[in-house]
């Protein structure tokens, strides 16, 4: 029985039913997991059990799926539940042409606007092999802006034999068997060719036959063929003369529909591009008849050489005309990418191949572990890319054949799409996006923007202080987000355009709130997309003088953000015109949750209270963490009161406040303002900060907080001694590694120690020294890691390997010797904002992102740009 209202279909309430066909029933729904409307076609319980009805009603699926197209309606998946199965459609909005033609004549030019419209798309179907066979007024819909939807592709209404069989001519379809069968009649009897009405084989000139039926009827405003019954309407299909004389129309557009409805296969119109073609010419009333020419032979042969030029006046004239029009803005359109069965979508950044005809995300599985998934534009699922575990951030190389992607163990990687496992190109310190020349270099964020060859080897440090790397269209100008100088001076967040080869950088956007990506498009402009807030904005950019022309437009809202802190858009965007993203609604600071050692959630930290980087007080009461205003790029240090699940704020600077550390006692808490310099003050939050050194990028503070581990610039350290500390050398002792990047520093509990992060054997290692005079130097991590933490007793560290949170029992003897065991898991830690342990190292404090657990669909826009020009 038909459904009704408040019925479900998996995730599908019907709110209303549409229409029916011999095919299938169609319903207006609400899909209550992504809030939106659709149009469900379902097939009747009493079809279910049929072979061929279920095989016709998946290859509707597929066949939707491969006519992505602005002027066809997007499906959104099969939809099975109870026993029936369904087909959820894009909702389009507007009347049936049918509806259309009943409320009266049709203007010239809205009649033109349609066939125009018509034509692409019967241009782009069988462009990919496919024919409709059933084009009639009532499977085309007409929105309220005029833009024409074909419905049904691929798929003729099939009547099934009895006394439920349609009689309705206008809306008869006669389907048996195989669809290119000779023998078979299939299609709606008043719309279908004769070599269909015949039941011989069919081709895309069918679809021509029944373009021109179409336009006949808009032009006549009557039915060309309309018998009693569908054998008397299809007698008339084979045989009935037919009266152009009921058509008033120019003279091409009747030539046209002339060409159209040939009955002879061989001389009809051969392709319905030719019929687009016909309907982009300017179509004209034929010209009143001109007065006889002059008889006098003298001004004859006057009058040539001028009638010639002008002529060709004219002709240039038309010729320019042609070719100088703007050319028809194309249509927008925007279809959604749901989560492969099993998985979720957490928020990053989709990459679209260069032809716009391929998406890559990544989904994360029950375990939250993320993997890489293809999803051809003419396909409904998704196939996984095989060993993408704990993939982030892919991004195409220009020919579309390969993606290069990063992990969250730190390793840049790289897998061809044809097959094959991945491969390692590089370590990472990130990891977070990178780029894709013509010429086979990818740039990439390290610690700062790296290079390195598509084929693998040595990465070189292109500059210090930058981050997010993009080319531009010439495959040698990248532009880059920069916080920092090459010296570690704090700067204004701004855009960078580079170079390859050379030092030199200009400024092209200041008060930069995101990474810009470039996004060239298919008319040969280029734009630079970056957020600001939650929108993200298209700026004109001139590539010839490298810099931004007149003002941004909004194109996008409510956009997600990704990376530590958020400053990429989750989007990606294809030389094509075709843009992905995706929304969210988790852009706050994410969570705090306690766990044990084995990974059991113990309690979750009061909403109201988080913070990224938690670093636990001494006592374990409090923790200090970071928040950002997304808006302004300034990041704060707040004190959370764990007992209560109250925070309050510590620091007030428009800089980024950052790295808090306790004091020994736990009173105080030293923190670093970028580009400013260090500064301490009262954890409670009284009184005012007070000034410990200026200028450099602290890394760590000792315990007793006379020693501070500074930035020295190009990934350098130093140790310096602070005023009231020990007597004796004052001056800067290098520290961490000489032949790598130094990040992420932390004193011992009694400071006779410092474990940090180096990259020297490209990838990122936790190292243990001791502190100067002392002499030596352990790696602890196996195979990658980073977020060294100590123990409170100092006799295991802990650490993580971009999955998993690791541990390793230390035994410190004295600063001159020290011994590590073998590192071991604890727990997976994959997406984490930093963790603190507890004094005994049982429980641990971990930060992790929201959106982390989002499932976002990707939203795909197709001609994205083309809102900027109209």
């Amino acid at each position: 029985m038909p459904l009704a209202a408040g019925d479900k279909l998996g995730s599908y309430e019907v709110l209303a039913p549409i229409g029916a066909g011999g095919m299938g029933e169609v319903y207006r729904a609400r899909d209550t997991q992504l809030e939106r409307d659709a149009a469900i076609k379902v097939l009747p319980r009493a079809l279910a059990g049929d072979p061929d009805r279920l095989a016709r009603f998946d290859r509707e699926a597929k066949i939707l799926a491969a006519l992505n197209h602005p002027n066809i309606a997007v499906i959104y998946g099969l939809v099975e539940a109870e026993g029936q199965r369904a087909l959820a459609m894009e909702l389009v909005p507007g009347e049936t042409l049918l509806q259309r033609l009943t409320r009266g004549s049709i203007p010239l030019d809205e009649i033109l606007a349609i066939a125009r419209q018509l034509a692409v798309a019967l241009e782009a179907a069988h462009e990919r092999g496919i024919i409709h066979r059933d084009l009639k007024p009532a499977n085309i819909m007409i929105t309220p802006e005029g833009t024409v939807k074909v419905l049904d592709f691929g798929l003729a209404a099939m009547s099934h034999p009895g006394p439920t069989a349609s009689s309705d001519p206008v809306n008869s379809p006669t389907l048996t068997m195989g669809m290119t069968q000779a023998g078979v009649i299939m299609g709606t009897a008043g719309y279908m060719a004769p070599e269909q009405a015949a039941g011989t084989a069919v081709d895309k000139r069918a679809d021509v036959w029944s373009f021109g039926v179409v336009i006949f009827e808009m032009l006549s405003g009557t039915r060309l063929f309309e018998g009693d019954t569908v054998a008397h309407t299809l007698a008339d299909v084979l045989r009935a003369p037919i009266d152009f004389e009921k058509v008033s129309a120019p003279a091409q557009l009747k030539h046209l529909l002339r060409r159209c409805l040939d009955r002879s296969v061989s001389t009809r119109l051969r392709d319905i591009g030719e019929a687009r073609i016909a309907l982009q010419n300017p179509i004209i009333e034929e010209a009143p008849a001109s007065a006889p020419p002059p008889s006098a032979g003298k001004k004859v042969r006057f009058l040539w050489p001028m009638v010639a030029a002008t002529s060709l006046v004219l002709a240039a004239g038309a010729l320019a005309f042609h070719f100088l029009r703007s050319a028809p803005v194309p249509e927008i359109t925007r279809f959604e990418i749901a989560a492969p069965p099993g998985t979720t979508l957490p928020l990053g950044t989709p990459a679209v191949s260069p032809d716009g005809r391929t998406i890559v995300f990544a989904a994360a599985d029950k375990q939250k572990i993320t993997h890489l998934y293809v999803r051809t534009l003419d396909s409904v699922d998704a196939r996984p890319l095989p060993g993408t575990d704990n993939a982030i951030h892919p991004f195409f190389s220009p020919d579309g054949r390969s993606i290069a992607f990063a992990t969250s163990a730190r390793a840049l990687m790289r897998i061809d799409l044809a097959g094959g496992g991945p491969r390692a190109l590089s370590g990472l310190t990130g990891p977070w996006h990178g780029s894709w020349s013509q010429t086979g270099t990818i740039l990439f964020q390290s610690v700062s923007v790296s290079q390195i060859s598509a084929s693998g080897g040595t990465s070189v440090l292109l500059f210090d202080g930058g981050a997010f790397p993009f080319f531009l269209p010439d495959g040698k100008r990248f532009v880059s987000y920069v916080r920092a100088s090459a010296g570690g001076t704090q700067l204004e967040p701004r855009i960078d355009l580079g170079s390859l080869g050379s030092k030199d950088r200009t400024v092209v956007l200041e008060d930069a709130n995101s990474a810009a990506i470039p996004a060239p498009t298919p008319d040969g402009a280029t734009y630079l997309l970056y957020a600001r807030g939650g929108n993200v904005m298209a700026h004109p950019f001139d590539l010839s003088a490298g810099k931004l022309r007149g003002e941004p437009t909004v194109i996008l809202d409510d956009v997600g953000r990704v990376a530590n802190p958020a400053l990429m858009p989750a989007l990606g965007v294809s030389p094509s015109g075709t843009l992905a993203f995706q929304r969210s609604e988790n852009q706050g600071d994410g969570r705090l949750t306690w766990y044990d050692r084995t990974g059991k959630s113990i309690a979750e930290v009061s909403s109201h209270a988080v913070g990224r980087a938690p670093t636990l007080s001494p006592d374990g009461q409090y923790a200090a963490v970071i928040r950002m205003d997304p808006a302004a790029l300034a990041e704060d240090i707040w004190v959370i009161d764990l007992k209560r699940g109250t925070s309050s704020r510590l620091t007030f600077a428009k800089e980024r406040d950052r790295l808090p550390v306790w004091s020994a006692d736990g009173k105080r808490i030293t923190f670093n303002r970028d580009g400013v310099g260090v500064f301490e003050k009262d954890a409670s939050g009284a009184g005012a900060e007070t000034s410990v050194i200026s200028g450099k990028t602290e890394f760590a503070r000792s315990p007793d907080g006379k020693l501070l581990i500074q930035n020295e610039g190009a990934g350098a350290a130093a140790l310096v001694t602070l005023p009231g500390g020990a007597s004796g050398e004052k001056k800067p002792i290098p520290v961490g590694s000489v032949n790598g990047r130094n990040q992420q520093f932390e004193f011992s509990p009694d400071g006779r120690y410092i474990a940090y992060v180096a990259d020297e054997s490209g990838k990122n290692e936790v190292y243990v020294q001791p502190t100067p005079p002392g002499t030596g130097r352990w790696q602890i991590s196996a195979s990658g890691g980073v977020q060294p933490h100590w123990r409170r007793d100092g006799k295991e560290l802990f650490f993580t390997d971009g999955e998993y949170l690791m541990a390793v029992d230390v035994t410190p003897q004295n600063g001159a010797s020290f011994s590590a065991g073998t590192p071991h898991s604890l727990f997976r830690i994959v997406g984490s904002g930093g963790f603190s342990a507890a004094a005994d190292g049982q429980r641990f404090l971990v930060h992790s992102d929201q959106s982390a657990d989002e499932d976002s669909p990707i939203i795909v826009v197709q001609n994205w740009w083309a809102a900027l020009r109209k």
